[in-house]
């Protein structure tokens, strides 16, 4: 139950067997479902919307740049842009380009349109999992890496065998 159900339930009560005109408590766990109805409504739009961008990104990319990895050209171009970046951090745009060519990469390197939404949830899931030192005790300058100590050295090599 969430804190808002347990809030209506502290302050109308359990829903009612049947709905009932007039009824305090029906017409707020209606108002409920309806505002929670909207809510995975409006996340399945979202997730829709990335996908249809995603799913033209590609194909405009495909027809100007070919189908090839261009893993290469790609991590050039990256490369370029974080020079931008670090000349102007504040550019929002030069984000976004970074943004945009690791989803070029993405999809050349086996990735869909379809699949780059739960691959995204997936690592963020794994990540709030992880184990990660006070933000506050690290330099801003540097990356601040989870801890790794959990880790088996086969898990490890593995990833470098991936990510060299």
């Amino acid at each position: 139950m969430t804190l808002i159900e347990e809030a209506i339930v502290e302050a109308f009560g359990e829903r009612c067997p049947e709905t009932a005109e007039g009824c305090a408590c029906c017409e707020v766990w209606a108002e409920y479902d309806s505002l929670t109805a909207s809510e995975a409504a409006r996340e399945k739009l979202e997730a829709t919307a990335i996908e249809d961008y995603y799913a033209r990104q590609i194909k405009w990319s495909r027809e100007t740049f070919g189908p090839a990895l261009r893993t290469n050209g790609v991590l050039d171009h990256i490369r370029k842009e974080l020079k931008e970046i670090e000349a102007d951090p504040h550019d929002l745009s030069e984000w976004v380009d970074v943004i945009i060519l690791a989803m070029d990469g993405f999809w050349r390197h086996g990735g869909s349109a379809a699949d780059l939404m739960p691959r995204l949830l997936a690592k963020q899931q794994k990540n709030m999992a992880r184990t990660w030192p006070d933000w506050r005790t690290m330099s801003e300058d540097q990356a601040i890496e989870h801890d790794r100590s959990g880790e088996t050295l086969a898990t490890l090599n593995t990833s470098e065998a991936h990510h060299g």
